[in-house]
Order: structure tokens, then C-alpha cells, then sequence
């Protein structure tokens, strides 16, 4: 009677942390929309088409990430706050490695990125949804050397990163990890990251790069590094007016065909890491129990 009234008892609790899990991530992926259909109302009724124009889309975005980052971090601070600070799952690894370790994945998940284009813009543009894809994600990009860099930069380099990584690690992650094992955690929320951009051609990368930041993100217990990672990554793609040249992009891809390998060594150690781990930790509390 005692063991059936325990396992009762813990599949109560597995199932309440699920609801709760769920019903987290939600309300985390209700916050972006809720809070971009309040700041576009709001920009239609104060300003006149002609004014938006002027202020630029990405001033609108600025303020639509700042809005979320507030409000995502709440959420992430009542709800997922771990201790500050790095905690590498590998406690003998000097912790200042953490930095060219995460630089150079990055660098080498850019690569992936540009691989990945460059076939689907070559081997797939005679599919026809890929082709709608590739359309609509080249007019996105289109304009966004026209706008103010200073708001592209706040909008698409500082405070995005900063919002999806609350959102994707800090809140849908720690959700996942809470009823799941760390593998399913950084699996699906990386596949949660790629899906939520949009347009194929970009989710398909962003799905890769939203996997390796939740791979980091595990090993060293801390927001900031993927925060890093996913900043570096998006200014290395949207440099401003005075590094935007044909020369600097053609540097920053040799140097990201130089990380290729080391990224793969390093993935694989901290996937390895952790699975170590995890297993540790799976030992201990078998002998708690």
C-alpha cells in the first residue's frame, strides 16, 4: 500500500509539473506577441504612416524587445533563476575557458549557417516552398541596411539576443529539463528557437545554432554565455556601416571555417560532459532514495 500511495503521489507531481511546465512556456511565448500587438497599436494611433516610416521598423523592434526583455526576466527570476555565476558541468576546467570555448563555437556555428544557405539557395530554390522561403527571407533582410544602425544594433544585436535567450534557455529549457532529462531540454528548445523564426530557410540554421546555445547553456549553468554567443552571432551578420565591407565578411567566414572542427570537438566534449554528469547525479539520488 505504501509503494502504490508513493508512486501515486510522484505521478501527481510529475504531472503537476508538467501542466505547470506547459502552461510556463506559454505564457513565456505570449508575452512577445501580446507585447508587439500593444506597441504596433499604439504606434498606429499616436503616429501617422508617414512618421513610422521615419522613426524606422527597427525603432518599433527596439522598443518591443525592451519591453520583453523586462517582462521575460520576471518571469525567468520567479519562475527559473539558478544561482548566478558559471558552474561548469566539468568542475575541473578553468572557468575563464568558457569565453574562447563559446567565441569559437559561435564562429563555427556561422559556418553552418552559411553552408546551409548556400545549398538551399543552389540545390533547392526549384522547390516550390523553399523558393517562397528563400523570397521572403531575402526581403526581410532587404531593407535593413536602409534604418538607423543605431536601432538595428539595439533592435537585432543587443536586446533581441537578450530577449530570446530569457525566453528559449532561461524559460522554455529550464521548463523542459524540470520534467524531461537535459537531452530532450536542449533538443527541443532548440528546435522551439529554429521554429520560431519563421521563414524555412532560417529555421533550419537557427534551429542548429539554438542547439549548440542550449548545449553551452548546460555545460556552463550560466545565461550569460549563450547571451554572448547569440549577441557575437548576430553583430558578425549585421556589422555597422563603417565594418560593412566585402573584406571584413570575407574574414569573418575564414575564421569561422577555422572553428568548424574545434566547435565539433567541443560539442561533442561538453555533450559528453554532461551526460557524465547527469549520470553522477542520477547515482546520487538512487542512493538517496
Amino acid at each position: 500500500t505504501e509503494v502504490h500511495s508513493m508512486n501515486f503521489d510522484k505521478l501527481k507531481n510529475n504531472s503537476r509539473n508538467i501542466l505547470r511546465s506547459i502552461g510556463l512556456i506559454i505564457l513565456a511565448l505570449a508575452i512577445y506577441n501580446v507585447v508587439s500587438d500593444v506597441v504596433v497599436n499604439l504606434g498606429n494611433s499616436f503616429f501617422t504612416d508617414e512618421q513610422i516610416e521615419a522613426l524606422s521598423y527597427y525603432f518599433f523592434d527596439t522598443v518591443i524587445c525592451v519591453l520583453t526583455c523586462i517582462l521575460l526576466y520576471a518571469v525567468y527570476y520567479f519562475t527559473s533563476r539558478k544561482k548566478t555565476g558559471l558552474a561548469l558541468a566539468d568542475s575541473k576546467m578553468p572557468k575563464w575557458l568558457i569565453v574562447p570555448f563559446a567565441i569559437a563555437i559561435t564562429l563555427g556555428m556561422g559556418l553552418v549557417s552559411a553552408l546551409w544557405l548556400d545549398f538551399a539557395y543552389d540545390q533547392l530554390a526549384n522547390v516550390p516552398f523553399v523558393a517562397q522561403s528563400i523570397e521572403s527571407f531575402d526581403s526581410a533582410w532587404s531593407t535593413i541596411g536602409e534604418d538607423p544602425y543605431i536601432w538595428v544594433c539595439l533592435s537585432v544585436v543587443i536586446f533581441g539576443p537578450i530577449a530570446e535567450e530569457l525566453l528559449f534557455r532561461g524559460i522554455i529549457h529550464n521548463s523542459i529539463k524540470k520534467v524531461c532529462n537535459p537531452y530532450i531540454a536542449i533538443v527541443l528548445s532548440g528546435l522551439m528557437f529554429g521554429i520560431w523564426h519563421g521563414e524555412f530557410v532560417q529555421s533550419v540554421y537557427t534551429t542548429f545554432f539554438g542547439i549548440a546555445l542550449a548545449v553551452v547553456y548546460e555545460y556552463s549553468g550560466s545565461l550569460w554565455v549563450p547571451i554572448g554567443m547569440h549577441i557575437l552571432n548576430n553583430f558578425t551578420s549585421t556589422l555597422p556601416p563603417a565594418l560593412d565591407t566585402t573584406s571584413n565578411y570575407l574574414l569573418i567566414t575564414r575564421i569561422e571555417e577555422i572553428s568548424f572542427l574545434p566547435t565539433i570537438l567541443l560539442l561533442i566534449y561538453m555533450i559528453h560532459t554532461i551526460h557524465k554528469k547527469e549520470k553522477e547525479n542520477h547515482e546520487i539520488n538512487s542512493v538517496s532514495c
